[in-house]
C-alpha cells in the first residue's frame, strides 16, 4: 500500500493539529508544571535516578520504608526521558511539556495508516480526525505518560501481523517481518505494561480472523513466538525480582479495584455517545447487502475484542481485589490506564459509518463510469 500526496499531506497536516493541542496549552504556563495523574512525577523521579546512577533503583523508593519491594516500573521509558534531557540540555520537566508533545503526537499516524490499509481513505480520515479530538485519547497521549507510546505501537502492531497473513513481508522476507513484529512487541514492552493489552489485542484479531476464514490455526504459532521473543528480550528486567508475582499477587492496582464505566467517564460524553451511535448503526447496516466483506469481517474483529475484555476485566477485577495488601500504599493509582489502548476502535466504528452513509451519497451525486454527465 502506498499513500498519495494528498494522503501524506493530510497526516502532515493533522499530526501539526495533534502538535498544537498538546504544545500550545503548555506554552502558556511553567514549563515544570505538569500532571499529577499517571504517575508522572514519580517516573520523572525515576529518570533522574537514571541520569545520576547510570541505572533504575533495584528497589522501589516508594516502598521503602515498608520493606524491600523489587522496582516493577517499565525501564524502557526512563531511559527515553533521560536521553532527551542529555540530548537537549534541559531538565526532565521541560522535556516532559517541550518536547514529549511532537513524541506524542505522533501516535495517530499509524491508526491513520492501518484504517488506510484496511478500509479506505475516506474511513481514514474520518475515523483519525476523531480519533485525534477525542478528549480521552489527547489528554492520554499529552501528558508525557508511556501510554501515548502504546497506542502508536498497537495499530502498528496490528498491521505488521494483518500484513503478515496476507504473504505482504517487509522487503520481501518473512523472518525480517516476523522479527519486526517481535521487535515492536519488545519496545512495548520495556516501556509500559500495556504491553498486555497489546497481546490481547492481536490474539483476538488473530481469532477473529479464523472464524472468518481469513487466518489458519497454525499461524497462532508465530504470533506466539513473537510474544515469547519479548519476553526472552526483556528477561533481564523482570525475571530477577520475580515481577509477574508481584504484578498478579503482591501488588494491588487502583485500576483493578476502579469502577468498570470509569472508562467512559473519562472518554468524554460526547465523544463517548458518537462511538456507541456509530456502533449502533454500523450494526445494523451489516447485516444488510451492501457492506462490503472486509470491512464486516474487521468490524466484527474490532468489535468482539472488545466485548471480549469485558469477563476478562472483571475476572482480573476479582483476583486483583482478592490479594489487596494491607498496607494501602501498595496501590497503584494508573486509574483507567488500561482503556486507552481501545479508544481507537470507537473512532474505526465512526468512520465505518460515516463511510456507508456518504456511498450513497455518491452514487446520486456521480454518473456511473463509462456514461458520462447526462446532457
Amino acid at each position: 500500500m502506498r499513500l498519495t500526496r494528498k494522503e501524506i499531506l493530510f497526516i502532515c497536516c493533522l499530526y501539526l493539529v495533534c502538535v498544537a493541542i498538546r504544545l500550545l496549552p503548555r506554552l502558556a504556563i511553567h514549563p515544570q508544571l505538569l500532571t499529577f495523574d499517571a504517575d508522572i512525577w514519580y517516573r520523572l523521579c525515576l529518570a533522574q535516578y537514571v541520569l545520576e546512577n547510570g541505572r533504575p533503583p533495584q528497589w522501589d523508593i516508594r516502598y521503602l520504608a515498608y520493606g524491600h519491594v523489587p522496582f516493577w516500573y517499565t525501564p524502557g521509558a526512563l531511559y527515553i526521558y533521560a536521553f532527551l534531557a542529555k540530548l537537549t540540555s534541559l531538565d526532565l520537566p521541560t522535556v516532559t511539556s517541550r518536547i514529549m508533545p511532537w513524541i506524542e503526537a505522533t501516535a495517530i499516524v499509524p491508526f491513520f495508516v492501518l484504517c488506510r490499509y484496511l478500509y479506505s481513505a475516506r474511513v481514514a480520515v474520518i475515523a483519525s480526525v476523531f480519533l485525534a479530538f477525542t478528549p480521552a485519547f489527547v489528554f492520554w497521549s499529552a501528558i508525557g505518560t508511556p501510554q501515548g507510546f502504546s497506542m502508536f505501537c498497537i495499530p502498528l502492531g496490528i498491521l505488521l501481523w494483518v500484513t503478515f497473513l496476507r504473504g505482504q513481508y517487509l522487503g520481501g522476507r518473512r523472518l525480517l517481518h516476523f522479527f519486526a513484529l517481535a521487535l515492536l512487541l519488545t519496545i512495548n514492552f520495556a516501556t509500559h505494561l500495556t504491553y498486555f493489552n497489546h497481546i490481547i489485542i492481536l490474539l483476538l484479531v488473530h481469532w477473529s480472523l479464523i472464524v472468518e476464514k481469513k487466518g489458519r490455526w497454525k499461524d497462532y504459532g508465530w504470533l506466539i513466538g513473537a510474544i515469547l521473543l519479548s519476553q526472552i528480550a526483556t528477561m533481564w528486567w523482570w525475571l530477577p525480582g520475580k515481577l509477574y508475582w508481584w504484578w498478579t499477587q503482591g501488588l494491588s492496582t487502583s485500576t483493578a479495584s476502579a469502577d468498570r464505566m470509569i472508562f467512559f467517564k473519562h472518554y468524554g460524553t460526547v465523544s463517548g455517545l458518537l462511538g456507541h451511535v456509530a456502533f449502533f448503526f454500523w450494526c445494523i447496516l451489516s447485516s444488510g447487502e451492501s457492506i462490503r466483506p472486509s470491512c464486516f469481517t474487521c468490524c466484527r474483529c474490532f468489535g468482539r475484542s472488545i466485548r471480549s475484555l469485558n469477563p476478562i476485566w472483571r475476572g482480573c477485577s476479582l483476583f486483583f481485589k482478592s490479594r489487596i495488601c494491607p498496607s494501602t500504599t501498595l496501590s497503584v493509582r494508573s486509574r483507567d490506564s488500561a482503556f486507552t489502548v481501545f479508544y481507537p476502535a470507537a473512532g474505526v466504528m465512526r468512520g465505518l459509518t460515516c463511510e456507508q452513509f456518504a456511498v450513497p451519497l455518491d452514487r446520486r451525486r456521480r454518473p456511473p463510469r463509462g456514461e458520462g454527465r447526462p446532457r
